[in-house]
């Protein structure tokens, strides 16, 4: 008996559909991915408005391997603890 002859959907590079799993697995990566790049955002924004004041913000290593964020100017620095922190302090020390 002979077989269907080769083709782009059934050939030797064919690909097949994605699983199910393989299916979640992309949009658990998905879902991360844009997590990630929204915090990201929030940092970058939060760190533009500082420099508008006249301050620089770093993301530091804090306890237990956490991000933490320092803020300074003028020989005065400022640690926060997380994102929400720092958007309170740049709302406050800019006014905006």
């Amino acid at each position: 008996m002979r077989s269907a002859p080769a083709t782009k959907e059934n050939g030797p590079g064919a690909m097949s559909a994605p699983t199910r799993q393989e299916q979640n697995k992309e949009l658990q990566y998905g879902d991360a991915l844009a997590d990630v790049q929204a915090a990201d955002k929030r940092i970058t924004s939060a760190q533009a408005r500082a420099a508008l004041a006249g301050f620089a913000l770093h993301v530091v290593a804090g306890a237990g391997g956490r991000s933490e964020f320092l803020a300074h100017r003028w020989g005065r620095s400022i640690t926060l603890p997380d994102i929400e922190a720092v958007e309170r302090w740049v709302q406050r020390v800019t006014g905006v």
